[in-house]
């Protein structure tokens, strides 16, 4: 009676735990008002609506962020198979003036369209290559995806943002957070001072 019990006990956690069959989950996040910038985990993946696919498994961190509107912060939790739908109205500040934009321009942060006239462009000093998520590679997923990579004044990453996806969430989200991690030489302005830009970085998987 005792070994049937255990042989019960083992196949049920097999049911439970397989160790094969792991699926990607996908997600549409659209808000009230569009066009709202889409943090997960932090990290900045563009505006709404966003459509993320080929998303592993897991609960993400979800921020959504607009000029004249309080940010919101939720969860997204992806499940294996399912598509996770979401519309989201954000609430209008009271305040006419917006703190973001007043750091912005404290900060001298140029916008990603915005031509900036150096005299010496930034040197990477540190390639990071990023690594393929394992389920991405049990599905054999590749692609490409380019990074705009807002350098600060001291060759850190200041900011990122995709600018152009690879078609699979998990192979962005693996480029984006290695990024953070590469230091360049600060690119120099006109007056040879060290200045904010951006420059592209395609990452191949």
């Amino acid at each position: 009676m005792i070994n049937k019990i255990l042989i019960y006990i083992w196949l049920t956690g097999l049911f439970i735990f397989p160790a094969f069959g792991q699926e990607f989950g996908s997600a549409v996040i659209n808000s009230i008002p569009d066009s709202a910038d889409v943090y997960i985990n932090d990290y900045h993946f563009g505006k709404t609506p966003f459509q993320p696919v080929k998303v592993i498994p897991g609960i993400y961190k979800l921020k959504l962020k607009h000029k004249g509107y309080d940010s919101l912060l939720t969860e997204m939790n992806i499940e294996s198979g399912k598509r996770l739908v979401g519309k989201i109205a954000l609430k209008a500040k009271n305040d006419s003036v917006n703190a973001d934009s007043i750091a912005e321009v404290l900060q001298r942060i140029p916008r990603c369209d915005e031509f900036v006239e150096i005299n010496l462009p930034p040197h990477m000093k540190d390639k990071k290559n990023p690594c393929c998520p394992r389920l991405a590679k049990e599905k054999g997923l590749g692609g490409k995806v380019y990074l705009q990579l807002l350098i600060d004044l001291d060759g850190t990453i200041m900011d990122v943002v995709v600018a152009k996806s690879s078609g699979a969430f998990c192979l962005d989200y693996e480029a984006l957070t290695t990024a953070y991690n590469i230091t360049f030489s600060p690119a120099h302005g006109q007056d040879n001072k060290p200045a904010r830009v951006w420059v592209m970085w395609p990452v191949a998987f």
